[in-house]
């Protein structure tokens, strides 16, 4: 079986540097620190943060006087303010990327536009852009709810989640342009360009492979992006979070197998599903 991995599999740069800083603020463990909300979308990753003090917080604990790493999606303007009042010591985790999103919609508001932020419903990121956005904010999913803006909204500024679909993107702007052909549109591409060639390389793998393998949570927008975008034409698709998903005989037949990996998951979990296929297929060939 020739196995070809997706160069640009695993941790993206915001998460990368989020965990960089979880571990680095808790003293290796020594520390307890929290995030609102799991840091990352991987089971695997998450169990690694716990095991090092750091924990997500729940509706349970009290946030006061803690220590709280802002994950990379970012939070809302007033959650940070109201962990500022509680006495927390904050650590900003949120990803570059996003904070140029924060920042273009603030240039925008400035300028009395409305919003437009395509992404997903209930994303963490999505929740955070559109507290920047505040009232002048409107979260578009698809071209079908282009219509949710407003009548009297004459200028808009269309922004996306770093991690959405391209092509998503791409129809929403177009419906957009050709619903409201009057009204001043200021496009800002703000889909990072790891999401753009992650996504580029999953349409590459899938047409040349016979199968591909997905690796990443299951909660996990960009990996289920990646698993949706691979499973087109009909592509045989596994969408699995580690090794121990994997089981061997649905890779019967199988002579070019492409593997991609969501923004989240660790570099361990996709060499240990690697090294599983190929002892695998050693012995299976020398049996």
């Amino acid at each position: 079986m020739n196995i070809i991995v997706a160069k640009t599999a695993g941790f993206c740069m915001g998460v990368e540097r989020a965990v960089r800083l979880a571990l680095t603020h808790s003293d290796n463990g020594e520390k307890r620190l929290y995030t609102p909300g799991p840091l990352i979308h991987n089971t695997q990753a998450i169990t690694m943060l716990e095991q090092n003090n750091i924990k997500s917080l729940t509706d349970d604990t009290s946030p006061e006087d803690k220590s709280i790493l802002i994950r990379a999606h970012g939070i809302p303007p007033e959650k940070e303010a109201e962990f500022a009042r509680q006495g927390c010591t904050i650590i900003d985790g949120t990803c570059p990327m996003v904070k140029k999103v924060h920042r273009v919609i603030q240039k925008y508001i400035d300028r009395d536009f409305t919003i437009v932020i395509t992404g997903d419903k209930d994303h963490a990121e999505t929740r955070g852009l559109m507290g920047y956005a505040k009232e002048r904010g409107i979260l578009i999913n698809s071209p079908q709810e282009v219509a949710k803006i407003p009548s009297h909204s004459h200028r808009l500024c269309i922004v996306s989640q770093t991690t959405f679909s391209v092509a998503d993107f791409d129809a929403i702007v177009e419906e957009i342009f050709q619903t409201f052909p009057e009204r001043e549109i200021a496009v800002e591409k703000t889909i990072c360009k790891a999401t753009s060639e992650r996504q580029n390389e999953v349409i590459s793998l899938r047409d040349i492979t016979d199968m591909m393998i997905v690796v990443g949570g299951k909660h996990s927008a960009n990996t289920l992006r990646l698993a949706e975008i691979a499973g087109e034409k009909n592509k045989r698709v596994l969408h699995i979070e580690d090794a121990d998903e994997l089981n061997p005989l649905e890779l019967k037949g199988v002579e070019n197998l492409g593997i991609t990996a969501g923004a989240s998951t660790p570099g361990w979990v996709i060499q240990d599903i690697v090294e599983k296929i190929e002892k695998e297929f050693e012995q299976g060939e020398s049996s």
